[in-house]
């Protein structure tokens, strides 16, 4: 975390410029507290915007759902593989081939449902 101190010659228009927190100190050393600029959530993570047609389609459209501790697994599998990849040199996912990976582990899990349902 970026450290400032607060004195004379900071500006806000100066804490404006931070893309991260900053830890702001009096002249003594003393801890005032921390910025967090508006911006962060900004760059940090594309806004999807919300739309509700398409969650009324996908609740009506039959396909089973499923719970937050299967789609965690899915998530902690999505990471395991990436650090295996990190770890062989091998370069990171795109945005497109993590949603086309995370989508098949959903498919994989579908699957498996189903046959065990049927079996």
């Amino acid at each position: 975390m970026i450290r400032v101190i607060a004195d004379d010659t900071r500006l806000l228009k100066d804490l404006l410029l931070f893309t991260e927190p900053v830890e702001i100190y009096d002249t003594a050393g003393k801890v005032l507290g921390v910025f967090f600029p508006t911006n962060i959530a900004l760059q940090s993570q594309p806004r999807i915007p919300f739309d509700p047609e398409e969650f009324k389609r996908r609740l009506t459209d039959g396909q089973p759902g499923a719970t937050l501790r299967e789609f965690w697994g899915w998530v902690r599998e999505f990471e395991r593989v990436r650090e295996q990849r990190k770890a062989a040199g091998e370069p990171d996912f795109t945005t497109e081939e993590a949603v086309a990976y995370v989508r098949a582990l959903r498919e994989q899990h579908q699957q498996s449902q189903a046959s065990t349902v049927g079996s």
